[in-house]
């Protein structure tokens, strides 16, 4: 773990020492308007599609909270876009 005294950063250290010894875990911080920084275990390889579900995840719970709702609610979802090349839509 490295970091910057003082970043207020404790408590998430604890947090994820305390989920290390069960599951892999990792966190990087950067701060580039003062370049302070902070990780735990930031150096540890992880698959990237196991990092993206983790910005889907917190995009779902910001929109889930804006729009008054919680993780009990269901919602649909389609494995479905449009291609940025071509524009067509996957089946």
């Amino acid at each position: 773990m490295t970091g910057s005294p003082g970043c207020g950063l404790g408590d998430l250290t604890a947090t994820l020492a305390g989920i290390y010894p069960a599951v892999p875990v990792s966190a990087s911080l950067f701060d580039y308007q003062d370049g302070r920084s902070w990780t735990f275990d930031g150096d540890r390889w992880f698959h990237a599609a196991s990092t993206v579900k983790v910005a889907v995840l917190a995009c779902l719970y910001a929109t889930l909270r804006e729009r008054g709702l919680d993780s009990r609610h269901r919602l649909p979802i389609r494995n479905r876009f449009v291609s940025l090349v071509d524009g067509i839509p996957t089946a």
